[in-house]
């Protein structure tokens, strides 16, 4: 639901969206609601940095799901607009009392499951990857 959601705000947006799932349900025993919290945190940063393009040959997410036989990942990549620090990225949002903790949101989840998670930026891209581990 949480990516199909952001697939139609991305659409709406002139947005490229990108996906590769490939997950089996019966291995993941990771809760929902920490679930929706990692996909949700992550897939709506990515909206936002996009909508700041102007350009909408340059508004890309790229989204891959997929279970190993040990683990979650999830992993988003997305454009977003050049030289954009994360003070700035902050300071537009118009609730900053409920923004600016969704990334620390996620590492924390990655951790309470033993995982790991990483960003990635450059000038043009940003990447996010949770690993979550699948307990047996």
């Amino acid at each position: 639901m949480l990516v199909s959601n952001a697939f139609n705000t991305a659409a709406a947006n002139n947005i490229t969206f990108k996906t590769d799932i490939r997950i089996d349900n019966s291995k993941i025993n990771i809760e929902r609601y920490d679930l929706s919290v990692t996909l949700g945190n992550l897939l709506d940063n990515a909206v936002e940095a996009c909508k700041k393009i102007s350009n909408p040959d340059d508004k890309y997410i790229h989204v891959s799901l997929f279970t190993s036989d040990t683990a979650l990942i999830v992993n988003i990549v997305n454009a977003k607009c050049a030289n954009t620090s994360k003070s700035e990225s902050k300071i537009d949002k118009l609730d900053t009392v409920l923004h600016g903790y969704g990334l620390g949101n996620v590492s924390a989840i990655a951790e309470k499951y033993g995982g790991t998670f990483s960003v990635e930026s450059s000038e043009s891209s940003f990447g996010a990857t949770a690993i979550l581990p699948l307990r047996d």
